[in-house]
């Protein structure tokens, strides 16, 4: 048996979408689905009771992301777990299948992860560093070591080194770096639409988390973060905000995303502010 679990928090606008998107899934092995809901208010938890899932509520104040899939690995009965978050919909029918494939084709194999396609004109902020993170080719090296927006997992390796339910974020990549580069496996067949919305609020927050998990896995666990440049002085923060307004707007325009220019240096202002304050709390 497969177990797929699924983090939700207020996700309604896409809950219904991802999981009829699972349940079409064209493999034969059964699987069940376990929603770890951490007190949505939007509907979510209505939404995802039309489907033949479990849902398990937990209280908002006990989330961690390493908690949710902590948890969801101990109540799954599959002996693989997929983990899939809410606003991540498969592309095709064979998602699970290409997925899981590593897993029972190679027995050293304890993870693989898939590629992450952005949606549509939703957030172009994202685009390029998804394109760079989950290439569509094989051949070429994804700058994702892993995550577990869409990804499967043995359940034994869950088990007996489960996540770091401490992190504010990169759980998955601290998670990662406990195998051997051969043990984890990229899939780009395996592929989701996955973007967030351009939500000022919400990407401070993201990048405030991120610097936190920069330096709490720096201290704790000797991890550089391979994602994250430090911008230690005001002189570096002011190169790195230059240099990515420059690249983002090119890639603006290449892209005809014209209307989105002007909110570029509010982004970036947004991003490395954000993140030093995260740094800045994660050395207290």
């Amino acid at each position: 048996m497969i177990s797929i679990v699924i983090r939700t928090k207020n996700e309604r606008k896409y809950v219904t979408e991802v999981l009829s998107a699972v349940y079409a899934q064209d493999d034969e092995e059964i699987f069940e689905v376990l929603v770890i809901d951490s007190g949505s208010i939007d509907g979510t938890q209505e939404a995802v009771k039309t489907f033949p899932v479990q849902l398990v509520e937990i209280p908002a104040n006990r989330f961690s992301f390493g908690y949710a899939l902590n948890l969801g690995a101990q109540l799954a009965h599959g002996r693989i777990i997929v983990y899939l978050s809410a606003h991540c919909t498969p592309t095709t029918h064979r998602w699970l299948r290409n997925l899981v494939e590593p897993l029972r084709s190679h027995p050293a194999v304890v993870a693989s992860y898939g590629r992450q396609e952005p949606r549509n004109g939703v957030n172009p902020f994202e685009e390029p560093g998804l394109h760079l993170a989950f290439p569509a080719d094989r051949r070429l090296q994804p700058l994702a070591l892993f995550s577990n927006a869409n990804c499967a997992a043995r359940r034994t390796a869950l088990l007996s080194t489960p996540f770091d339910e401490t992190l504010t974020s990169s759980e998955d990549l601290v998670w990662r770096m406990e195998f051997q580069p051969n043990q984890i496996l990229y899939v780009p067949e395996a592929s989701v639409y996955h973007s967030h919305p351009i939500n000022f609020r919400y990407w401070a927050q993201r990048f405030e988390r991120d610097g936190m998990a920069t330096m709490v896995m720096q201290r704790q666990y000797g991890i550089i973060n391979p994602y994250l440049g430090r911008n230690d002085t005001f002189t570096m923060a002011a190169r790195d905000f230059f240099r990515s307004c420059c690249s983002r707007s090119f890639f603006f325009i290449l892209k005809g995303y014209f209307r989105f220019l002007p909110l570029v240096p509010v982004f970036e202002a947004v991003r490395v502010w954000s993140m030093g304050r995260g740094l800045r709390k994660g050395r207290a």
